[in-house]
């Protein structure tokens, strides 16, 4: 049977593609994460043809065989550190590509210069960004994702949670599902499967939004704090984007972070004293609208929003300075709320 040519190459670049991969997880990786468990599965998350444990020992040994002349660095093994480099374990022999903390880096900074949107330093920053990282380290085009908002932010401080958000950037941007061990709000520690798809902070903590493969409820879609993540690993499940799920429309209708699936939005009508200035220069929700705005400081809103807890909080937070117009139900709440405040003392 005569050799296909086509074949031997194309075997051969995903030979080289599989080594340059291996070489930068082992330069870059840190902890538990050099274990050969490890380099297989994100080895397997990368690659478009998974490979085998017996693969992965003839790719290890190619890599030896590479580095073995080169200036004296070792690829080498432990128990208590797993594959590393040594005596420099940031060494990389293939070093034409930015490595992942690389990216991770340019990734990061591309979502910090959200805050410049609509302007030319936002758009000129993005296309050097996209254009250094367009070509992965399988040569595979990656475009258009400095578009996607990954990262949405109030401010730039580092927030509840916030030593998370460096892998699950990453995990955004290479399409990885994570193994995360999650406390929930009763203290229960759960292993869930998510593919974590957006980052938002809010009043200094911050939270994913991502698809839960263990959720038992129709809408899988969902908010977690990530000062509730105990511990998180790459998942064997692969990364599922969930088609109906938009950023911009998810968070539309709320007060911070959460999206309340089973409510419509509400119209509430809102009379602010001695705030008018701060709500008109800084609006306190997107949706937003004046209808009166008087010399005597009298200012009357709407904002169309979810019927929910944090929507409750904003408007007390504002005290006597603020009066609900409508509708009547949320009015009630407030009553009651003030009302169990004056039954204190």
């Amino acid at each position: 049977m005569p050799i296909n040519k086509n074949n031997v190459r194309l075997n051969a670049k995903h030979s080289q593609e599989r080594i340059e991969l291996l070489d930068n997880i082992i330069s870059t990786a840190a902890g538990k994460l050099h274990s050969k468990d490890f380099l297989l599965k994100k080895l397997n998350q990368s690659l478009p043809k998974k490979i085998s444990l017996s693969q992965l020992d003839k790719d290890l040994k190619k890599l030896r065989e590479l580095i073995k002349n080169d200036g004296g660095v070792s690829l080498q093994f432990s128990q208590d550190q797993g594959y590393f480099y040594f005596p420099d374990k940031g060494y990389r022999y293939f070093t034409g590509s930015i490595d992942d903390e690389e990216k991770r880096l340019l990734l990061l900074a591309s979502s910090l210069f959200s805050v410049f949107e609509g302007t030319p330093l936002q758009g000129k920053f993005s296309k050097v960004v996209d254009r250094i990282v367009s070509e992965s380290i399988t040569g595979s085009t990656v475009s258009g994702w400095t578009d996607f908002r990954l990262l949405q932010m109030e401010n730039m401080q580092n927030g509840n949670g916030g030593k998370w958000v460096s892998v699950l950037l990453e995990a955004i941007y290479e399409k990885s599902c994570l193994k995360i061990v999650y406390k929930g709000f009763r203290n229960q520690e759960r292993i869930k499967n998510i593919c974590p798809y957006v980052l938002k902070q809010y009043q200094n903590r911050w939270y994913m939004v991502g698809f839960d493969y263990d959720c038992n409820r129709p809408h899988k879609t969902n908010v977690f704090a990530l000062d509730r993540i105990i511990d998180m690993d790459i998942s064997v499940s692969p990364y599922f984007f969930d088609e109906s799920f938009n950023a911009e429309d998810f968070f539309k209708y709320s007060i911070g972070v959460w999206h309340w699936y089973d409510s419509t939005p509400i119209t509430v009508e809102l009379e602010f004293t001695n705030y008018s200035d701060a709500i008109l220069s800084s609006p306190i929700h997107s949706s937003q609208k004046v209808l009166v705005n008087t010399d005597e400081r009298k200012l009357i809103i709407t904002l169309e929003v979810y019927d929910s807890p944090e929507l409750i909080s904003l408007i007390n937070s504002y005290g006597s300075n603020v009066k609900v117009i409508s509708p009547d139900s949320l009015k009630d709440k407030i009553k009651k709320d003030a009302q169990r405040v004056l039954d204190m003392y």
